[in-house]
């Protein structure tokens, strides 16, 4: 039996995955979108991560009903913003597509959201700082690890364990 991992080091085809999705995104935004960005852990090289590619549409201010409508004629349906305000968040329900398409998180920030620049902070500072890079990841295994690998578990710790970590790093952006 396969031991089940939550957390894996950084693996090269999360940059591939993140390649074939942004070209099925892209074809069916168009001009809707204004950049379609990689975000979270599995854009970072040397970053360990879930292997779950978390995707950034950014649309202008006033374009969200343009994202919602293209993105639903490839089986994409408009989530809400589940708690965090300006950033949309979109689930896969063509079952067909779903299985064809790598795991990902979708989402759509109007231009200068906040959400959307933090992820972007961040990126860049896990991408510039080793150490920092180094320090999450070990601290993401360590946190699998107490959770038992639990998916839902691990995310509300993470939340609660990291935010003294995240909190200095976004300070540095001022």
């Amino acid at each position: 039996m396969r031991e089940k991992r939550l957390v894996e080091e950084y693996d090269p085809v999360w940059a591939e995955w993140f390649a074939a999705l942004r070209a099925v995104l892209a074809q069916a935004l168009g001009n809707a979108a204004i950049a379609i960005e990689h975000v979270g852990s599995t854009s970072v090289p040397g970053l360990a991560a879930k292997a779950i590619i978390d995707i950034d549409i950014v649309f202008p201010v006033g374009g969200l009903d343009a994202v919602v409508g293209r993105l639903a004629t490839i089986g994409y349906v408009h989530s809400g913003d589940r708690g965090i305000a300006g950033r949309e968040s979109f689930d896969l329900m063509d079952a067909e597509r779903k299985a064809s398409l790598p795991t990902h998180h979708l989402y759509a920030c109007p231009e200068g959201n906040p959400e959307l620049a933090r992820h972007l902070f961040l990126r860049e500072w896990m991408k510039t700082h080793p150490a920092d890079r180094e320090k999450y990841s070990r601290k993401k295994f360590l946190l699998a690890e107490l959770c038992d690998h639990d998916r839902r578990l691990y995310a509300d710790v993470k939340a609660v364990a990291l935010d003294g970590f995240f909190r200095r790093i976004l300070g540095q952006n001022i």
